[in-house]
């Protein structure tokens, strides 16, 4: 569903409502659902007829049918959740499902489901009457299944447009992201602070300490150098927000040449620039992936766009040298977070993009 489509139904708003009564779709006749207790609905992700099921009856508690009810999918697949195009009269289009799990277990996640649907209903506020920062609409949290109901856009995410458009093409819209998350951070600026980096290097050491020793003892010496310059970083101050938390090509939607904002996260306030780091590191992994090589020729170009759309359109600044810092911190973070619950070879190519992408940082000395 385009976000220029027929409005969908009002949300409910988090903050006027007990979140952990769990907040359902009105029924036809304006009654309250009487679904099973949580409990009942302790179903496997990975068994979708019975999330299906399960789904069913959450939305259809008194046992009406429904013929238009359809559940497709996965159409994405994450860690810790499943996306899936639902069909219902609930709703007058097809909607996105988002049910969050506990990976070990397979069992819905309420509270990460809450987290999520209070975060974008936040998102959505922010976002009225800023033209540049659209982000896609939340409609229901279905507490006991750990589901989030939103709008459905559609359109290729921007990673998907950066790989099959023309140079042009992926500048603009490369450009506009980076317009996006600067519209996002002006309009919740907070005051300026340093990067905390003696938090985010303990971070980093326990992380370290959860993955096999090759992989700790290379991260190891990435830390010894950052850590050499931590101390004077954090005391540069520099431009800080509420962050998205999770900005990344593939969490930005293409609709009609505009980007929709997705798993939008609003978590804490922090340097802006953490946002910016995530962002250009996945787009440089995008692009230096070894399967589509010939993309890297790109990087460069994109990497301009991003900055001119958040610097220059969007009238925010960015140290360089935090920012170059910041880069080899997440991707570092990144490397001992994608090589772990992988099987191997899945491992191996993620260990070698990430290697290489951190040898490319630190060959960039702004940082030391």
């Amino acid at each position: 569903m385009g976000i220029d489509s027929p409005s969908f139904p009002a949300t409910h708003d988090p903050r006027t409502t007990d979140p952990r009564a769990g907040i359902r779709p009105e029924s036809r006749n304006n009654r309250p659902p009487e679904g099973p207790a949580p409990a009942a609905l302790d179903v496997d992700i990975n068994r979708p007829e019975l999330f299906q099921e399960a789904l069913r009856t959450l939305l259809l508690p008194d046992g009406t049918a429904d013929p238009a009810f359809q559940l497709h999918g996965p159409v994405a697949v994450q860690n810790r959740s499943r996306v899936f195009l639902m069909e219902a009269s609930h709703y007058p289009a097809p909607v996105a499902i988002k049910a969050f799990f506990d990976p070990a277990t397979k069992r819905p996640e309420a509270a990460e489901a809450e987290a999520y649907f209070t975060a974008l209903w936040q998102a959505r506020e922010i976002s009225q009457n800023q033209p540049n920062l659209r982000i896609i609409q939340p409609l229901a949290l279905l507490e006991p299944l750990g589901v989030v109901v939103m709008e459905w856009v559609e359109g290729p995410t921007l990673g998907q447009s950066i790989l099959s458009g023309s140079l042009p093409t992926a500048t603009d819209l490369v450009r506009k992201a980076g317009l996006w998350l600067a519209t996002l951070h002006r309009s919740q600026r907070a005051e300026p602070r340093g990067l905390e980096t003696k938090a985010m290097m303990a971070e980093l050491r326990e992380s370290a300490d959860k993955v096999s020793p090759r992989i700790s003892s290379y991260a190891a010496g990435v830390i010894d150098r950052l850590t050499e310059s931590a101390a004077d970083i954090a005391g540069q101050k520099v431009p800080a927000s509420l962050l998205h938390g999770d900005f990344k090509p593939d969490n930005l939607i293409v609709h009609q040449d505009r980007l929709v904002g997705i798993d939008v996260e609003l978590c804490f306030v922090n340097a802006a620039l953490n946002d910016v780091a995530q962002f250009q590191n996945h787009l440089f992994l995008l692009l230096h992936d070894p399967r589509r090589f010939r993309h890297s020729r790109r990087a460069s170009a994109l990497l301009e766009a991003f900055e001119a759309g958040y610097c220059r359109d969007g009238a925010m600044t960015l140290p360089s040298r935090p920012l170059a810092w910041a880069r080899l911190c997440n991707a570092l973070r990144l490397l001992m977070g994608q090589v772990s619950g992988r099987n191997w070879v899945k491992a191996l190519a993620a260990e070698w993009q990430l290697r290489h992408l951190i040898r490319h940082l630190s060959a960039n000395t702004q940082w030391r």
